[in-house]
C-alpha cells in the first residue's frame, strides 16, 4: 500500500499531466483561431491608395481649379487632398439640378463619359471629361438623387488613368 506522500505525488503527477494536455489543447485552439481572425483581417480591410500615384500636373490643374477663370462657371472652395484613395476637391459653382449641372458642364466644355444608376440605391452619377488635351487626366463626378437634386460635385484626379477612365472600366474605388 502507497504512503500519503506517494500518492499526493501520483494526484500531482495526474494533475500536472491534466494541465498538459489543456494548455497544449488551449495552445493549438488559440494558434488557429489567431489564423483564422488574421485571415479575416487581411481579406476584409479596405484597400485604399495614399494617392501616391497622383502626378504634379494633376496636382497643379485640380489646385487651379480655386482659382476663378472666365471658361468655367464653377470653382473648388478647398484644397484638394486625399481622402478615402482619392484625391479630389469638391466644387461649388454648379446647378442643384442634374440635368441644369450636366448642360452648364457641356457649356463649360465637359462633356459626359458615364452615366450610372445603381440598382437598390437612391443614386445618381455622372462622369465628365474635359475636351481640352490639358485636362484628359482630370474628372469631374457628380452624386446626385434618383430625382436629380444634386448632391456633390468633385473634381477628381484618377491615379494612372484618363478621366472616367475607371468608371467605363467598373473599377472604380468610390463606385458603391
Amino acid at each position: 500500500m502507497a504512503t500519503t506522500a506517494e500518492s499526493i505525488r501520483d494526484g500531482l503527477r495526474w494533475v500536472g499531466g491534466l494541465v498538459k494536455i489543456g494548455v497544449k489543447r488551449a495552445l493549438i485552439i488559440g494558434i488557429l483561431a489567431a489564423l483564422f481572425a488574421g485571415a479575416v483581417v487581411i481579406t476584409t480591410r479596405e484597400r485604399s491608395s495614399d494617392c501616391s500615384g497622383i502626378i504634379d500636373e494633376q496636382r497643379s490643374l485640380l489646385d487651379s481649379l480655386r482659382e476663378p477663370d472666365p471658361s468655367r462657371s464653377f470653382l473648388a472652395l478647398r484644397e484638394p487632398a486625399c481622402s478615402d484613395g482619392v484625391f479630389a476637391v469638391r466644387l461649388d459653382g454648379l446647378a442643384d439640378e442634374m440635368e441644369a449641372a450636366t448642360d452648364q458642364l457641356a457649356d463649360d466644355g465637359w462633356g459626359l463619359e458615364t452615366n450610372f444608376l445603381p440598382f437598390f440605391q437612391e443614386l445618381w452619377r455622372r462622369c465628365f471629361a474635359s475636351d481640352d488635351p490639358a485636362w484628359a487626366a482630370i474628372e469631374i463626378s457628380i452624386d446626385a438623387s434618383r430625382s436629380g437634386t444634386v448632391r456633390e460635385a468633385r473634381a477628381i484626379a484618377p491615379e494612372g488613368l484618363d478621366a472616367c477612365e475607371a468608371e467605363r472600366r467598373d473599377r472604380s474605388p468610390f463606385y458603391p
